[in-house]
């Protein structure tokens, strides 16, 4: 779609493709930013909102990982890698054959720059940030280090290697450096550097605020104190809502930062830029996603609704300080990968077919371009359903059973946990949720396999469970849900990797540290790839190794779930056969490839192209979105 040139937004006056950047935080609260939460402060984010567009129905997977791959190819993550194997284990991350959204990007001639978290896989050269499309890369590969010593918290080969990749600057020990400080400077070296003529795409993934607790003293000074006076008074320096508090200080100094760089450089008239959150905060540290229940490695909204919204010179002026809501407000992270190319005029899809080492087709793109939603054009977003897990494949911490969104209704098979509320704080703030229905933070909501079903319209904060009491309405309603959600499992698809044997004949996913590979990787001191072998194969979809592992879970669940399972399917009324093909594997009529979701959701938002515009909050001038809040005048540009 294309804006007249003085409303800003894409124009036919300025053909040149926009600068894309896309901010992602990792584990960040729902209730970790102010416009939820007037104690945090945010200052520059809060900018980013008033000139821009609030996402409230945001979602992402409940866990880091595998939110990044959809991120960056575009597929759900039971389409790339739900099972979050991305270290040690030779393959794993994201299949090597898929084509990444900087590839594509690259094609047209973009810039594409990564700093920041990649957890995308490592253990081969084709698996490193340079091999999937990006120019220049400065961050870890892993899912974790420490802040400070840049050492991985995961063992290879009986060290702590030092995770710190870098294409631009050789790997190396850069002593006492918080890592998003060494990020936050090489996107402004970038940024310095690069010819505005020149389309750029930076995926700056920040480890703020994602554990551990870990932040320079600076910053903290700065913090105000939350805790309870009792806390720091017996045990002084004890208050981790502290330090959180200012770990997110930092990130949204970071993000203020390079945006005031990009203004700067005479950039952000024509770009896009995007913040969002890789998932919920977990239930073990201080994040806080009150008013939602549950958190990271759960499907209740606190763990895979997030944080999320648009800015930049593209936004047009009539958008700007809107906030997009309800139920023809979704957006999945994946929809970024379609949205990106779409805006800047790229394939959506390589000139060459992506299979595995077989020849077999892999997932089709499962994102959808929500822009022409974003920028009004349309009045509704394209994106009407979001299966958010499938299946029993996904390992401890949060096995699940499978969830799906479609419309209002969510329905939630199996164990979820967490699914109380991340924080025992901040009660008075939302006056419809009180401190007598809190729940502590690491409950466990037992779905079985009847289900769960929310109106999470309704219901945002999943008071109400709907399946116990279903009258037919609502088992017509859970039997839909049930039968897209089938629909899904039987096209999952899992990046493969190399399972090695102990002497017992035990799978062992650590890698052969006999190989000179990998003597010469823990020599260095420095993570990194640590084998030239490749697992590009259909050896772990779901009809093969996941449908062992998969019957293995469910034939060693109580007999509780079995006797709710033998009665779900005599309530439901939907025929044992249905429920059987879900938990077996495939369909009885054979493989489903996913190309047909696809067809499935355009043929849902045809359906729907006469459905009434919502009103959307704040969209009128004088709304109090569209201007800046009082405390924005120390959003200015700081040095870190």
């Amino acid at each position: 779609p294309c804006m007249p040139a003085d409303q800003g937004g894409l124009s036919l006056a300025n053909p040149s493709r926009p600068h894309l950047i896309f901010f992602l935080l990792d584990d960040l609260g729902w209730n970790d930013v102010s416009w939820h939460n007037p104690l945090q402060h945010t200052p520059h984010l809060d900018r980013l909102r008033a000139e821009g567009i609030e996402l409230d129905r945001h979602y992402a997977y409940r866990a880091c990982a595998p939110s990044r791959a959809a991120l960056l190819t575009g597929r759900y993550p039971m389409h790339v890698n739900q099972f979050v194997l991305t270290g040690t284990p030779i393959g794993g991350g994201v299949h090597a054959n898929f084509t990444m959204l900087p590839a594509l990007l690259r094609r047209v001639g973009y810039a594409t720059h990564h700093v920041g978290k990649w957890h995308c896989g490592y253990s081969s050269p084709d698996l490193l940030p340079t091999a999937r499309g990006f120019v220049t890369s400065v961050g870890y590969l892993g899912g974790n280090h420490d802040y400070w010593s840049h050492r991985s918290t995961q063992n290879f080969c009986g060290r702590n290697l030092v995770d710190l990749y870098g294409t631009v600057t050789p790997p190396k020990r850069l002593g006492h450096v918080y890592d998003d400080q060494i990020f936050h400077d090489a996107a402004l070296a970038l940024i310095k550097r690069h010819d505005p003529a020149v389309p750029f795409f930076l995926y700056h993934a920040l480890h703020s605020p994602h554990l551990p607790l870990q932040v320079p003293k600076g910053f903290l000074k700065g913090t105000p104190n939350r805790c309870p006076h009792s806390v720091t008074r017996a045990t002084p320096g004890s208050c981790k809502r502290r330090i959180y508090d200012a770990m997110v200080s930092f990130a949204d100094q970071v993000i203020g930062n390079v945006s005031e760089a990009i203004r700067s450089k005479g950039m952000w008239e024509h770009a896009l830029v995007v913040f969002a959150s890789d998932n919920g905060g977990p239930h073990e540290g201080p994040m806080d996603n009150f008013p939602l229940r549950g958190g990271k490695f759960s499907d209740m909204e606190g763990g895979v609704r997030v944080p999320a919204l648009v800015a930049g010179g593209l936004v047009p002026l009539q958008r700007r300080g809107v906030k997009l809501e309800g139920e023809h407000a979704y957006v999945h992270i994946s929809d970024w990968f379609a949205t990106f190319l779409a805006v800047a005029r790229a394939p959506l899809a390589p000139s060459h077919p992506e299979t595995d080492a077989s020849g077999t087709a892999l997932p089709p793109s499962d994102g959808l371009d929500v822009w022409p939603f974003l920028s009004g054009e349309v009045g509704y977003s394209p994106r009407v359903e979001m299966p958010l897990t499938m299946g029993f494949h996904q390992p401890p911490p949060g096995p699940g059973g499978g969830s799906i969104i479609v419309g209002r209704f969510k329905l939630m098979l199996g164990t979820q946990r967490p699914a109380g509320h991340t924080t025992r704080a901040h009660a008075h703030l939302v006056s419809t949720n009180t401190s007598s229905n809190r729940r502590p933070p690491n409950q466990a909501m037992h779905c079985s396999l009847v289900g769960c079903l929310f109106d999470i319209i309704a219901d945002p904060f999943e008071e109400r469970d709907l399946a116990p009491a279903a009258g037919a309405t609502h088992l017509s309603i859970m039997a839909r849900l049930r039968e897209r959600l089938s629909h899904f499992d039987a096209s999952s698809f899992q990046t493969c990797w190399t399972i090695r044997k102990d002497s017992k004949g035990r799978d062992i996913t650590k890698p052969n540290c006999s190989t000179p590979w990998a003597q010469a990787r823990a020599q260095s001191g420095v993570l990194g790839a640590f084998t030239d072998k490749h697992c590009v194969d259909s050896g772990h979809t779901l009809g093969q190794r996941w449908a062992r592992r998969r019957s293995d879970a469910i034939t060693t669940q109580s007999s509780l779930r079995a006797r709710d399972a033998r009665a779900a399917t005599a309530r439901l009324k939907i025929g044992g056969g249905a429920r059987r093909r879900f938990i077996g594997g495939r369909r009885s009529g054979g493989a489903n490839n996913s190309s047909s979701d696809w067809s499935n959701v355009v043929a849902a938002r045809k359906r729907n192209a006469n459905a009434p515009t919502f009103q959307l909050a704040g969209a009128h001038q004088g709304s109090s979105k569209s201007t800046i809040r009082s405390g924005h005048s120390h959003a200015t540009a700081r040095r870190l």
